[in-house]
C-alpha cells in the first residue's frame, strides 16, 4: 500500500501543527512549510497525496501556487484553506478545476471533524 503523504503550506504555525497533529494520526507522513520557494522544493522531493494550502500569505498567495500545481501537472488532492473572504478561497477552486486539478476549499476556523472528513474521507464520519 502507498503511504500517505501530506504537504502542508500555511504562514500561521498552529494551524500547521494542528493539521500535523490531525493527519499524523491518520496515517500520513507531514511535510509543513511557510514559504512558496520550501513548498516547491518539498512538492517535488516527496509528491504528496494531499496538499493543504493557505490561500493568504505573505509573498506568494495561495492562487499563484493553484497556477504552479497545474503546471506541474499535480495530482495531489489540493485543500485550499483561508480565514478570510471565502470567495478568494473559491476562485483558487474554479482556476483550478479549470486546470484539472482537485480542489477542496476549507474556512478557518475549521473543526477537528471538518479537516477530519476532508483528509480522510473513508473514515466513519463519511
Amino acid at each position: 500500500m502507498a503511504r500517505k503523504r501530506l504537504l502542508v503550506i500555511d504562514d500561521h504555525p498552529e494551524f500547521s501543527e494542528l493539521i500535523r497533529e490531525l493527519s499524523e494520526g491518520l496515517g500520513y507522513e507531514v511535510t509543513v512549510t511557510s514559504g512558496a520557494h520550501e513548498f516547491k522544493t518539498a512538492f517535488k522531493k516527496i509528491q504528496p497525496m494531499t496538499i493543504v494550502l493557505d490561500i493568504v500569505m505573505p509573498k506568494v498567495d495561495g492562487i499563484e501556487l493553484v497556477q504552479w500545481l497545474a503546471k506541474q501537472k499535480c495530482k495531489s488532492k489540493v485543500v485550499v484553506v483561508t480565514g478570510f473572504n471565502p470567495q478568494y478561497a473559491k476562485a483558487a477552486q474554479l482556476i483550478g478545476s479549470d486546470k484539472g486539478l482537485s480542489v477542496t476549499t476549507v474556512q478557518k476556523p475549521a473543526g477537528i471533524d471538518t479537516l477530519r472528513s476532508i483528509l480522510d474521507p473513508t473514515g466513519p464520519l463519511n
